[in-house]
């Protein structure tokens, strides 16, 4: 709160309405044109003056809140991709990588592999994870999504599962000569652990 003056008692904020400044300058402008009948070109002017600044504000105004709701629709998105990381899938992944994927550079890609493909269970797992973390790489490049908000919820997410099935995602591409494979989801990752947002190439938030 600021202080007040020497000699101040109080003081308060009064909010004007713009459309309330424009009603009062219709008002002025009327008056002038028929009290000052000398002076009607000048006042014509004046009001088409006006009349030009008040299209451009509400051409800016009306872009600034197309862009908000743009804004918003993206954070909507966003968090309905969040929300399907509540899925037990991502759970058992997780565990899965936590107890037999410490350090997958002492697993070779062939066996990492077999472990996957020889539980049903699992592998479904983690094909949907895969699965929509990848969506989530295309939705960004898309810009149907907040990059941000992505960014700071499933940075770490996408890293993890990414570096941590990386062998089985390269056989993959092998057994099934596509080397395309989750190659979205590769790039987010190798984007944002670079420091970069994967839509535009700026830096990611801090």
């Amino acid at each position: 709160m600021a202080k007040k003056q020497i000699g101040e008692i109080f003081r308060f904020n009064v909010i004007v309405p713009l459309w309330l400044i424009a009603i009062l300058v219709f008002i002025v402008t009327i008056a002038s044109y028929f009290y000052f009948p000398n002076n009607r070109d000048d006042v014509k002017f004046i009001a088409t003056l006006i009349g030009c600044t008040a299209a451009i504000y509400s051409a800016y105004y009306g872009g600034i809140a197309l862009r908000r709701q743009n804004e918003r629709e993206k954070q909507k998105s966003s968090f309905e991709i969040l929300s399907l990381l509540n899925r037990p899938e991502f759970v058992e992944v997780r565990k899965f990588i936590e107890t037999e994927v410490k350090e997958p550079e002492k697993i070779s890609d062939t066996d990492l592999y077999k472990k996957i493909k020889n539980d049903s269970k699992l592998e479904n797992a983690v094909t949907i994870v895969l699965g929509i973390l990848e969506d989530a790489s295309i939705a960004i490049q898309e810009e149907y999504t907040c990059e941000n908000c992505l960014y700071k919820s499933i940075y770490k997410i996408a890293l993890i599962n990414f570096k941590g099935l990386k062998g089985f995602i390269d056989q993959v591409r092998i057994q099934d000569h596509d080397p395309k494979f989750y190659i979205e989801l590769e790039r987010l990752c190798n984007s944002w652990e670079s420091g970069k947002r994967l839509s535009d190439g700026k830096p990611v938030p801090p």
